[in-house]
This record gives C-alpha cells, sequence and structure tokens, in this order.
C-alpha cells in the first residue's frame, strides 16, 4: 500500500456518528482502535526498511550507532532513511490526520464506523487495546536531544502511546521482538 492509495480509500470511508450504533464496547475504545489501526496502516505505508528504521529510531528513540547496528548499515545512512521514513510519514499525517493538523477533515471518531463495517476494527475482538501493560512512551529511554522542531514531537507523541508488551531490556531483547511472528504479521515484515 502507498500512502497515496490509502488516503484515498480514507477519503472513500463515509463520515458517520459511532452512537447511530449500538456495541458492547464503550465508544471512546472503539475510537482509540480505530485511530491505532489508521496508524498501523500509515506505518505499512512505509516499506520494510523504513518501518523498521522508524521503529527503532524514532518509537524507540535508539541512536544512529545502536540502530545503524541493528539494521546492520552506516550510521549516516540510518540517520538518512530515518530522516527520509519520518518525512514521508509525518507528510501525509500532515496533509491528512486532524489529530495533528486541524485543519483536515479526517477525524478518528468520524471514521470508526466506517472501519468496524470494513473489518479494520472488531468491536467484539479488540486488536490493540487487549494485554496492553505500557505505552511505548513510558518504556523508550528518554534522549538528552530535543527535536528543534517542536510539531515533529506531535507526531513522534501519537506512535509512542502505542500500546506493547513489555520485553526485556537491551539489543538482544529488539532483536528478538522483531524477529516475533506476531509483530511480523502486525507489520506485514
Amino acid at each position: 500500500m502507498t500512502f497515496e492509495q490509502f488516503g484515498k480509500d480514507l477519503d472513500e470511508i463515509q463520515d458517520e456518528k459511532l452512537s447511530d450504533h449500538a456495541f458492547e464496547v464503550e465508544e471512546k475504545y472503539l475510537v482509540e482502535e480505530a485511530k491505532l489501526s489508521c496508524m498501523k496502516a500509515m506505518l505499512l505505508c512505509l516499506d520494510r526498511e523504513q518501518r523498521l528504521v522508524f521503529i527503532l529510531g524514532e518509537l524507540f528513540e535508539f541512536s544512529d550507532a545502536i540502530g545503524s547496528e541493528v539494521m546492520e548499515i552506516t550510521k549516516e545512512n540510518f540517520r538518512i532513511k530515518l530522516h527520509r521514513a519520518k518525512q514521508q510519514l509525518y507528510n501525509f499525517m500532515d496533509n491528512k490526520c486532524g489529530l495533528i493538523n486541524k485543519r483536515n477533515p479526517c477525524r478518528c471518531a468520524r471514521k470508526t464506523a466506517g472501519y468496524i463495517k470494513l473489518g479494520f476494527v472488531d468491536p467484539v475482538n479488540l486488536h490493540f487495546q487487549r494485554d496492553a501493560i505500557s505505552a511505548i512512551n513510558k518504556v523508550a529511554e528518554r534522549r538528552v536531544e530535543s527535536y528543534s522542531n517542536e510539531v515533529l514531537s506531535e507526531y513522534k507523541m501519537l506512535y509512542q502511546q502505542h500500546p506493547f508488551l513489555k520485553g526485556a531490556d537491551g539489543l538482544q531483547s529488539i532483536r528478538g521482538l522483531l524477529s516475533s511472528e506476531s509483530v511480523r504479521k502486525t507489520f506485514n515484515l
């Protein structure tokens, strides 16, 4: 999937009030599930390598030294690939996502009913919120350097709030996580 195709697909999902439907799950959980599903789809618009670099560099805030070691590329190449991945993802979000740019019409609450109809959100079996121990932003190690452009922190924050199961520390843990079947399926690796 490309960002262009995903944007077109988002535009084709009709805006609906979720309250017009009856579900056993609270509306806020369904909307959050739709938001997380949309964010996953955005990540899938990046190619495999870009997704891995983005996850390591932006979500887990690994330095270029560690990220390049995991990816088996040079530090400079890691920084370039991370910059390109962020640029593509954040440009799409800035032009489409109402969470980032209030001028954009796309709103999670208005798309949730459509996501349910299309099968992207299952109100009976929430994919992202079950068994979540922590949010990435509570586990990812904080780095001293801050972004020169504060706008980028909004993008990063959305992804760092994504739930995941807490694992052991260290590079070995990340390599194990990236090779796990569930992560490979989730990020289409």
